[in-house]
């Protein structure tokens, strides 16, 4: 018997994932579901699985914070991602195990088959971080985040992100450097993906970044930002959004 741990934050999913787990694979027993990260690593710290089903994108950071803190060889995970650009470049690289959103049976199947091989073999997590680490930095307070484009995908530092605008299904995203690139997320993931202590939603189609932030003109809820932008900020967000910018800009070079 394998046993299994879910990590995804969409609850239909969740109860989707252990339909088809079990109608493909009676051998693999799921013995939790888990919404976040935090409760995803505390659950594989107590039940040690053999098996992680893993969604890339979850609320305060990705899939791939759960695995950087994993120790080497501590179960094998497949992601379940609805980016195939961003899938096929960075899993098949790492030979890990990944599955497309809407989940298909056949590709679960093939996905839970090629895990239990490599449980056997005890190769399991090790070589994607490897793979991780050509990506991520470890200075204290930078973070890349990948950002699925037409072309296929970009890894930009989080430090160098001003703001996200969204745009119907995507999302633009304007860097410090001048440029702004056009992203298939929607601008919910990028709420998931970005650092919390330092980006805020002041409305539902602006991301912002603190550090970047001028000035707020409270007559007419907009912020501005240091290369000029005005964005409105929400009746709702506002009160948050002044206790978040009061707590960070004491920390502000």
């Amino acid at each position: 018997m394998i046993t299994a741990i879910i990590i995804e934050d969409e609850a239909p999913l969740r109860e989707l994932l252990q339909i088809l787990i079990n109608e493909v694979d009676d051998e693999v027993k799921i013995i939790a579901v888990c919404e976040s990260i935090k409760s995803g690593l505390e659950s594989i710290a107590l039940l040690n699985p053999d098996l992680v089903f893993l969604d890339v994108i979850l609320p305060g950071g990705t899939g791939f914070d759960v695995v950087e803190q994993l120790p080497s060889g501590t179960c094998e995970i497949i992601f379940i991602t609805a980016h195939d650009s961003f899938a096929l470049e960075a899993f098949r690289h790492a030979a890990i195990g990944y599955v497309l959103k809407p989940v298909d049976k056949t590709d679960l199947k093939i996905a839970i088959a090629n895990a239990k091989k490599r449980i056997v073999t005890g190769d399991s997590t090790s070589d994607f971080k490897k793979f991780l680490q050509q990506f991520r930095s470890k200075e204290s307070g930078s973070m890349k985040i990948a950002i699925p484009t037409p072309e296929g995908f970009l890894f930009v530092n989080s430090k160098e992100v001003i703001r996200c605008e969204g745009d119907k299904i995507y999302t633009w995203i304007y860097l410090q450097n001048g440029k702004k690139i056009l992203c298939s997320y929607n601008i919910g993931e990028f709420r998931k993906i970005l650092p919390e202590d330092i980006f805020f939603q002041v409305h539902k189609s602006h991301i912002i970044s603190l550090h970047f932030v001028r000035s707020y003109n409270g007559k007419d809820n907009t912020v501005e930002l240091l290369d000029g932008t005005i964005i409105p900020v929400s009746r709702r967000s506002k009160g948050s959004f002044l206790n978040n910018f009061k707590l960070i800009a004491r920390h502000i070079d």
